[in-house]
């Protein structure tokens, strides 16, 4: 490991948060997730046709949180 860098557990605990059962968050199509981090951070969660994504929950252009989580 390079000097500085940080191990792989570090990043993974921040980078992953454990939020559900798939069978809990696959009944809703959309749901808002917050972020530990702050409202910057948090991020819509789609469940579209038995695949989950994810985009920032903020609107690029106004900056606002994005509606219902609508796209």
């Amino acid at each position: 490991m390079a000097s500085g860098s940080v191990d792989e557990n570090t990043l993974n605990a921040v980078l992953w948060r454990l939020i559900g059962p798939v069978t809990e968050l696959s009944k809703k199509q959309c749901r808002l997730v917050y972020s530990a981090l702050g409202r910057n951070s948090d991020v819509c969660l789609f469940f579209i046709q038995g695949e989950f994504f994810a985009m920032d929950a903020r609107c690029a252009h106004a900056g606002k949180v994005k509606s219902g989580c609508s796209i």
